[in-house]
């Protein structure tokens, strides 16, 4: 049944896109019509997008290939969210470089390919948020003023504080690829290892939104959460007792991820494709991102949204995702070594 889906897909496409510019993505539907229907006004470019999971994209791009050949497919773009997910479409060849001049000058080395297959569009620092108690430096759980790298989340002296993602999520499996990547598997499974010996409560929380909320109740002191769901839980209740803190910033930076797009190896319309991607790194598409998502747009040119501007300057880590892409099957194996949960 999956087959005979994918192939009246196929089918439909192949009528439907002869002349349009097909996207597939795992990126919000309300904000992909609204960035799609900018794109078609400002070039005359009819636009398709289908919406589906990044499994459901690996497994169609996987179907098309077989049924159109090596490489082939019926999307121009893949748009997906972070390095888990753009990691094994570069693997499996389903990215090709870009022509583009305004990608190179606007976005980060580190955050885009070397071989120009892909590029980074918005990003987010996954790093440590505290209750607001915990800045007093005579509480008597802890002074978060020590605590300043990821390494010091692992201190024995930091018992039953800390709530972390579940290793089922995406971002806590780019945070151990990334770990591992740096400081190789044993460094950062004894990191890691030691948050588990810290973590408060028998298992680990399904979004951050509920880390935010326990951090916020003081059930937790400590959390590991991305950047812009803090921005978000303070739109929605400005007097949340939770701060931020960027770790590593007197090393090599806070770790960060983000969503990425490319253009596949067998897309009839590269040219319009790269000026799909290109308008998603445009000040007008950023300043949209930001403000809708929370997160910070990668475009080193364009502010982010207040609340991410509140937070102050930080420090990025930049090593390159390039160079963290062959280490998620592993990063993905040392949570299961470690029963991460």
């Amino acid at each position: 049944m999956k087959a005979l889906n994918v192939l009246i897909g196929l089918l439909f496409l192949s009528v439907a896109a002869q002349a349009d510019l097909v996207i597939y993505t795992d990126r919000p539907e309300t904000r992909m019509a609204e960035i799609t229907s900018r794109f078609t006004a400002k070039t005359g470019v009819p636009v398709i997008f289908l919406p589906m999971s990044s499994e459901d994209m690996r497994v169609r791009l996987e179907s098309e290939g077989k049924l159109l050949g090596k490489g082939k497919s019926q999307a121009d773009v893949l748009f997906v969210k972070d390095i888990v997910d753009i990691a094994p479409l570069v693997k499996d060849g389903w990215l090709q470089p870009m022509k583009s001049e305004f990608i190179k000058n606007n976005v980060a080395a580190n955050m885009r390919a070397a071989d120009n297959s892909w590029t980074t569009v918005t990003f987010r620092a996954r790093t440590l948020i505290y209750n607001k108690d915990l800045e007093d430096p005579q509480n008597e759980i802890l002074d978060i003023s020590t605590i300043n790298t990821y390494e010091d989340l692992a201190k024995e002296s930091l018992p039953d504080i800390l709530c972390m993602r579940t290793s089922k999520n995406n971002y806590q499996q780019a945070l151990s690829s990334w770990l591992l990547t740096k400081y190789g598997h044993d460094k950062a499974y004894e990191i890691m290892d030691g948050w588990l010996m810290n973590r408060a409560g028998p298992t680990n929380y399904p979004d951050d939104g509920s880390i935010i909320k326990k951090v916020d109740e003081g059930t937790c002191g400590l959390g590991i959460t991305n950047s812009y769901y803090l921005v978000n839980a303070l739109r929605a209740n400005p007097n949340i007792n939770v701060g931020i803190k960027f770790l590593d910033q007197g090393g090599d930076g806070v770790h960060v991820n983000g969503a990425g797009a490319g253009i596949t190896p067998g897309s009839t319309m590269p040219e319009v494709a790269t000026q799909f991607i290109e308008f998603l790194l445009s000040p007008e598409i950023q300043t949209y991102l930001s403000e809708e998502q929370g997160d910070f747009p990668a475009n080193i040119n364009v502010a982010p949204n207040a609340i991410a501007l509140g937070f102050g300057p930080f420090k990025m880590d930049s090593t390159s995702w390039d160079s963290i892409f062959p280490n998620v099957p592993a990063g993905i194996a040392l949570l299961k070594e470690l029963d991460f949960d």
